[in-house]
């Protein structure tokens, strides 16, 4: 069973960081995610797969610079689910 899913349904996820940062504001994580649908029978069972994820970024970051952190964060779950044997594609 080869299971393939596509980069386009990488989705970014901001997660409230447990800490705050030095000067008290409060910070984030940035995660990529994406669902892999894994044939059972005639069903599928969806299951989440997430990057560990950068943390200790301010809440109020810009949108450039999170989106730099998930086009790291994207490489990353790449790396993940190839060694999983899943076939990634653009």
């Amino acid at each position: 069973m080869t299971i393939t899913v596509s980069r386009k349904d990488f989705r970014q996820v901001r997660i409230p960081d447990d800490n705050t940062l030095e000067d008290g504001t409060e910070a984030i994580g940035i995660r990529a995610h994406v669902d892999l649908h894994v044939p059972y029978g005639a069903d599928n069972i969806i299951i989440p797969i997430e990057t560990p994820g950068l943390w200790g970024i301010e809440h109020y970051v810009d949108d450039y610079y999170a989106d730099e952190v998930f086009d790291d964060e994207c490489d990353t779950l790449v790396t993940i689910l190839e060694e999983l044997g899943v076939t990634v594609v653009d």
